[in-house]
């Protein structure tokens, strides 16, 4: 399949900034500037928002007819990329109260927040099902695909939650604040579960590569395609067309064996590997705040990157059924 730089920014970006917004929604995270103290879920939410918002933007450059996208949102009863749609919106929208909302003893907070997390947590799982549910790209049509998407979205937002709370740290120490332990405790507490989900989310990764290798175009074949099996191996005489068409620029996108394993490396160093080790080396006893922030930072810049090779591969290396007719 032809992997569109709209469609990866869109997967990568809105999966993280999704991910902030359920693990903010359900978490909280108290910010370190006075101004905005009395609203503590301002800035991590707006944050996360931006990220889902330059997504999901990314994803309507995609379409042919961008000025006909609102259209989307009438199919929900057949459309995963409808259903799509809807929760995104309800969920960038639910965020404007929940925001100006303080969790310290509201109810209401606590109730927008899970409804808000839930709305996340459906919006990455729709994203997912667009390709789960094509039969025809037998590569994508797995149960493991969701896991996939759900497990990126959740380590990219505990990541940044990590970021966060290192950055409001650090705000609150150059403007003298009092610094309580509970700050540290909740920035080493993100660091701790974000290694640990971007350990999850790669197992889970490479568990979809080994079963993509048998995988293929599935159970079709050029010979069971035409009915000619019983007369032995079959191929075409000449290409079906002397030029390229649609299926042939978005279906039939190539990509050599010895670059995608160069590729699945450099994503699992830069998207896991990398992002591990910075994060462990924010454990360093007496670590300036400042390093912190800039450590995770630096992590979180990393895993985005190799999620990114990863999602551009998972579009290259799909194989649709029609490929075998050309």
């Amino acid at each position: 399949m032809h992997p569109a730089l709209s469609i990866i920014f869109f997967s990568t970006l809105s999966g993280a900034g999704f991910g902030l917004v359920a693990v903010t929604s359900l978490t909280g995270q108290p910010d370190g500037s006075s101004v905005i103290l009395a609203y503590p879920l301002f800035a991590p939410l707006f944050v996360g928002g931006t990220l889902a918002s330059i997504g999901l933007l990314c994803s309507v450059a995609h379409l042919r007819r961008p000025d006909r996208a609102w259209r989307a949102f009438s199919q929900w009863r057949s459309s995963w990329l409808s259903r799509e749609g809807i929760f995104a919106v309800a969920a960038l929208l639910l965020l404007v109260p929940l925001a100006f909302a303080n969790p310290i003893d509201s109810t209401l907070a606590i109730v927008l927040g899970l409804l808000a997390s839930a709305l996340s947590v459906l919006t990455v799982f729709a994203t997912s099902m667009i390709y789960a549910q094509i039969r025809a790209v037998p590569a994508w049509r797995t149960a493991l695909t969701p896991v996939l998407y759900l497990s990126f979205a959740a380590s990219g937002g505990i990541l940044a939650a990590a970021v966060l709370t290192s950055l409001f740290s650090l705000i609150a120490v150059t403007q003298g604040f009092y610094q309580p332990a509970a700050r540290g405790q909740a920035f080493d507490g993100f660091a701790a579960v974000a290694s640990m989900a971007i350990f999850i989310a790669w197992i889970v990764q490479s568990v979809w590569w080994i079963r993509l290798k048998r995988t293929g175009t599935g159970l079709s074949t050029i010979q069971s395609a035409t009915g000619l099996e019983r007369f032995g191996p079959t191929r075409l005489l000449e290409p079906p067309h002397t030029g390229s068409n649609y299926l042939t620029d978005e279906m039939g996108f190539v990509v050599g064996r010895r670059h995608a394993s160069k590729l699945r490396i450099l994503s699992l160093l830069c998207g896991g590997l990398l992002p591990l080790l910075l994060l462990l080396s924010t454990q360093i006893s007496d670590l300036p705040i400042s390093w912190q922030f800039v450590l995770s930072s630096l992590a979180f810049i990393f895993h985005l990157f190799g999620v990114g090779l990863s999602r551009w591969l998972f579009f290259a290396e799909a194989r649709h059924t029609v490929s075998l007719y050309y």
